[in-house]
């Protein structure tokens, strides 16, 4: 679903969402959530100082007018 808020915009010029307009929804490709996790998976030991857990981050959206993603 969070391709609507990307794809459904450019598209039909307009899209109400259900968020609130100051509150930002995180998102993030599948490919690149894959590839960050095989890539942290597949680290050298030495380069990667914890392994039990890894926060990946991407960008947040927001819906309110003017907003700018983080």
């Amino acid at each position: 679903m969070p391709w609507i808020f990307i794809s459904r915009p450019f598209k039909e010029k307009k899209y109400e969402s259900f968020l609130a307009a100051d509150t930002y929804l995180p998102m993030m490709y599948m490919d690149d959530a894959v590839k960050a996790t095989l890539d942290l998976m597949e680290a050298p030991a030495e380069k990667v100082k914890i392994r039990s857990s890894y926060n990946i981050g991407a960008m947040s959206f927001c819906p309110g007018p003017g907003s700018r993603h983080h």
